[in-house]
């Protein structure tokens, strides 16, 4: 198969068609260009899509260490699309990737260490990534107290769903 020659294709066209060609060649990349930086803002801007770690200090900088759990309780009530779910004053969160942390005590069912004496978990979110259209991921905040009620640890947790 020959590939054609556009300068043949293109030459016996008069010179206004050759411009209103370019012209909409040039449109419709600046139209691209324009979506592909809309696409990069709005995954820049939403703290959801960043990595753990920046989520984590995202979340730091609302409620640093040391803050009371109170404090961090009426934070999350003033959070319209925060959904609390637990504030447990009883015990800790299991960590779910720590595993017989000298740092911390081990859960006696799951062998997973447990962060604090007291714990709040919280749903901060969900977004879909456009490369996994069928999939939600869902952001979940915990916060470990000590027995006073002082923040000592914040994990971020993020998971895959599919429908």
């Amino acid at each position: 198969m020959e590939i054609p020659d556009f300068r043949k294709i293109l030459w016996p066209l008069s010179r206004l068609e050759r411009y209103t060609l370019m012209k909409k060649g040039r449109i419709v990349l600046y139209i691209i260009i324009i979506v592909a930086f809309l696409t990069v803002l709005v995954i820049c801007t939403n703290p959801l899509r960043w990595p753990h770690k920046w989520v984590r200090n995202y979340i730091l900088k609302m409620t640093p260490i040391g803050t009371h759990i109170d404090d961090v309780a009426a934070l999350i009530a003033s959070k319209e699309r925060w959904n609390t779910y637990s504030i447990n004053y009883e015990s800790g969160f299991v960590h779910p990737h720590l595993r017989d942390d000298p740092k911390w005590p081990t859960s006696t069912i799951s062998g997973n260490s447990v962060i604090g004496e007291k714990s709040i978990r919280v749903h901060i979110g969900t977004y879909r990534a456009f490369y996994k259209l069928f999939f939600e991921t869902y952001v979940d905040v915990l916060w470990g107290f000590n027995q006073d009620g002082e923040l000592i640890e914040v994990f971020v947790w993020k998971s895959i769903n599919a429908f």
